[in-house]
């Protein structure tokens, strides 16, 4: 006589046990295994069986096309990737968590990597700054952000998102009086250079959140992570959204803040993924929805960052086309032997081309001169531009 039993699984009813001492039959409909929701531990349906006496056989129904492909590409894609233990797994999930926190040590090297950062914006120091990349730990709660995309926990999305944003407060605050203290009326090119985000940076923030991932996934090359905090810029980006503040240019705080927010969605999109590539996923049936829900929000916000990094880029490259003409007529600009052509450069600002002159004179220019170079150089750029004169008087001995 055999007695068939229904099991009530976390998969909400789509699990079928029917035990035939000693032999157990699970019937796993369509789609549970799939990326998503197969758990790091093998799925809720060898967990099922490992609590069964006697053998137990696991059959799942066929699958849907789209959802085979995609699993095909995912086994393949994890196929590259070197194999992880359960108990690696446990132990990633435990620094990170650990990591992730915004404790007393996070906010004193906030601070402190905040200090560095804007004194060597200030004093036009690349070296300062990428001291300041160093020292600064923000790259720890947003792996930890993209770890609670990854397997669906809302009380490390929660924690590590905590984090992000004292964190990223923090070190605008500082900046911001730092800046206040120190006033600079011209912007430093190493404020300057993170002002204007472009596909390029978008690239090398994609790159980073992989490297982070992967390094925070095998404990044996997270000597890499120094290199990973130098390579994607978190803090520097934040000191100049608080120098912008400071000094009223918004246009400087805004286009700071789009680098910031470029590398933030990268990071949390690829890093989240590689760890679902490495077999970090969802413990339980409900928590898999959140998982979509994460990685939708990571895309659509990194679609919604991408349009501006899009136009921002393709000013950069009319920018730089208009120098390039310019440059190849800067010879012949002035027809005024006594003015000549020292320096140009082309600058693209809040919608509008600026053309910087400088000029070289024996004496002061004529109103007429500079009307003359004025038009030549929107003439010979073949695009509307200002131009802005600084005439330094003197002459060249030869």
């Amino acid at each position: 006589k055999l007695k068939i039993h229904r099991v009530q699984t976390e998969n909400e009813g789509r699990e079928e046990v029917k035990r035939l001492a000693p032999l157990s039959l699970m019937v796993q409909e369509g789609g549970f295994d799939s990326v998503l929701r197969r758990s790091i531990f093998g799925g809720p349906a060898l967990l099922e069986a490992r609590k069964r006496r006697g053998a137990t056989l696991i059959y799942r129904a066929a699958e849907p096309p789209v959802g085979f492909a995609w699993r095909r590409v995912t086994e393949n894609l994890t196929e590259f990737l070197p194999p992880i233990s359960d108990v690696e797994r446990v132990q990633v999930l435990g620094d990170l968590a650990k990591s992730a926190r915004g404790n007393k040590d996070f906010f004193f090297l906030m601070v402190v990597a905040s200090l560095i950062a804007i004194a060597g914006l200030l004093a036009n120091s690349t070296a300062v700054v990428i001291g300041a990349m160093l020292v600064a730990p923000l790259m720890q709660p947003i792996v930890g952000l993209a770890m609670g995309v990854a397997v669906g926990s809302p009380a490390r999305l929660r924690r590590s998102a905590r984090a992000v944003s004292r964190g990223a407060a923090t070190a605008i605050a500082v900046a911001l009086v730092v800046s206040l203290l120190f006033p600079i009326h011209d912007p430093p090119p190493e404020v300057l250079a993170r002002t204007s985000p472009n596909l390029l940076d978008l690239l090398v923030a994609l790159a980073a959140g992989a490297a982070a991932s992967y390094a925070a996934a095998r404990k044996s090359i997270s000597g890499a992570l120094p290199g990973v905090a130098i390579s994607v810029a978190l803090v520097p980006p934040l000191c100049v959204v608080g120098f912008g503040i400071a000094t009223g240019e918004w246009w400087i705080a805004r286009g700071s803040l789009l680098l910031f927010l470029t590398n933030l969605a990268s990071i949390i999109l690829v890093s989240s993924s590689l760890f679902m590539l490495f077999g970090f996923r969802p413990t339980q049936e409900k928590r898999s929805r959140a998982v979509r829900w994460g990685l939708g929000a990571s895309i659509l916000g990194l679609i919604f960052i991408t349009i501006p990094l899009a136009l921002t880029t393709y000013s950069s490259f009319e920018s730089r086309l208009i120098e390039w003409r310019l440059h190849q007529a800067q010879a012949h600009l002035s027809t005024d032997p006594a003015i000549e052509v020292e320096e140009l450069d082309v600058v693209h600002k809040e919608g509008t081309f600026t053309a910087h002159v400088h000029l070289l004179s024996a004496q002061a220019p004529s109103t007429d001169a500079l009307q003359r170079i004025e038009r030549q150089i929107q003439e010979k750029a073949k695009a509307p531009i200002k131009v802005e004169f600084r005439v330094v008087q003197g002459s060249h001995f030869r």
